[in-house]
């Protein structure tokens, strides 16, 4: 009967990790964690996919002056009025409803809409 007793002390200690099971556990743990913090984190913190060059849709009463001065505010945003008529080949000022234009890539402020 000594080893019925045995037996039973056993039981009664709980379930009992090696070295390697305890670092398997706290591995799955960690894992969950962060797969859980991946989940949680809000979807506007994802960066744009590099080399995506920021656009805007034109709308009804835009100018180049008035996306140039939202894309980068400041006193006086004629150059950046010019730098977008280059980069979207722009032969003078006169935009359309609809059309869109690429930003300068080195700022990516409030343009987008």
């Amino acid at each position: 009967m000594a080893t019925i007793g045995h037996a039973a002390r056993r039981s009664r200690r709980g379930v009992r990790l090696t070295r390697r099971g305890r670092v398997v556990v706290l591995t799955l743990l960690l894992l969950l964690a962060g797969v859980g913090a991946m989940l949680a984190a809000p979807a506007g913190d994802a960066s744009p996919p590099p080399g995506a060059a920021p656009t805007v849709v034109v709308r009804p009463g835009d100018t180049l002056w008035s996306i140039a001065a939202r894309f980068e505010p400041g006193p006086d945003p004629i150059g950046a009025v010019e730098r977008i008529r280059r980069l979207n080949r722009l032969p003078g000022y006169r935009i359309e409803v609809g059309q869109t234009l690429t930003l300068p890539a080195h700022r990516q402020g409030a343009a987008h809409r």
